[in-house]
């Protein structure tokens, strides 16, 4: 049976959290109310596709940042004004609980990449849906290793 380690986040007055590492996340705003996140269209699958993580663990893997740095091209180049929602999902192990932190932090991770590359953290939002929504609904490796990930939405025009 999996291992359950519990996270501690420390959330900061200046509304910033601390990971268990000790890095400071970058501030996070909500979206305006009216924008409406949906799945890429097909042209743009190719760029906005879903990035993996190993088993408990929320940091960006060498493929990942490949993909990390497509979407960072595409909206400083291409879209500029595009917003974008990084959804966190994990696979069924660990409580519910504690998949929607790891979620999070798998988001947030995506997120600080990008921020990284250059793109406005007011254009990057996120949210975790821990275990809740299954891309496979498997019950072994397979099906928890394609569940381990991010996955974006962009603003409808």
């Amino acid at each position: 049976s999996p291992q359950t380690i519990p996270v501690t986040l420390t959330v900061t007055a200046a509304g910033t959290t601390t990971s268990p590492s000790g890095a400071t996340d970058i501030p996070q705003v909500s979206p305006p109310a009216t924008t409406e996140f949906i799945t890429p269209p097909a042209e743009l699958a190719h760029i906005f596709k879903p990035i993996y993580f190993d088993f408990d663990r929320y940091d960006i893997k060498p493929e990942a940042a490949v993909i990390l740095r497509g979407v960072a091209d595409y909206l400083l180049k291409t879209d500029t004004k595009r917003l974008v929602m990084i959804e966190g999902h994990c696979d069924e192990r660990g409580t519910r609980e504690y998949n929607l932190i790891l979620g999070e932090q798998r988001a947030l991770s995506a997120r600080r990449y990008l921020v990284q590359l250059g793109v406005s953290p007011n254009r990057i939002f996120t949210i975790s849906y821990g275990e809740d929504v299954p891309a496979d609904p498997g019950h072994n490796e397979a099906a928890w290793a394609k569940n381990r990930r991010c996955e974006f939405k962009i603003s409808k025009d």
